[in-house]
């Protein structure tokens, strides 16, 4: 195998890497799924309660989050740290509590978890975000 051989299948190898499906593509420095995410889901039920029940659709008043190159996000007020293990991405902070979000081959980032509310019923919240795009093309707020 000649060297020229060798390079061209490690550069068809790196290439494979960025283009795998359900990532962002980004400078290659930072995080592979970087960008600009929206709600497109966000979904209340009971715990108990039959399957469709509930409450919920897009909420609009949510605000953006924004995946960074450094591993770090913005959403809303709360700027933290994140980390990707598995197709799935952890955040710290505040929103840490949701557990893990699982990413799937569109880019969306689904986040299903449980909690109580003020009541004491315990209920089921899924929580999905949409890849909008890079974030050249949708910069975080300053």
């Amino acid at each position: 195998m000649t060297s020229r051989t060798c390079t061209l299948i490690v550069v068809l190898a790196a290439t494979a890497l960025v283009a795998a499906p359900g990532y962002a593509q980004t400078s290659g420095r930072g995080s592979p799924i970087a960008g600009t995410y929206s709600n497109l889901v966000y979904q209340i039920r009971e715990v108990g309660s039959a399957a469709g029940s509930g409450r919920g659709g897009r909420n609009a008043l949510m605000p953006w989050l924004y995946l960074l190159d450094d591993y770090t996000y913005i959403w809303g007020r709360d700027r933290a740290s994140y980390r990707i293990e598995k197709r799935a991405v952890l955040l710290s902070g505040a929103y840490g509590a949701w557990g893990p979000g699982q990413i799937d081959a569109d880019r969306r980032i689904t986040f299903k978890f449980f909690r109580t509310d003020q009541a004491g019923v315990k209920q089921e919240v899924l929580v999905q975000m949409a890849y909008r795009g890079s974030l050249q093309d949708y910069p975080p707020p300053r």
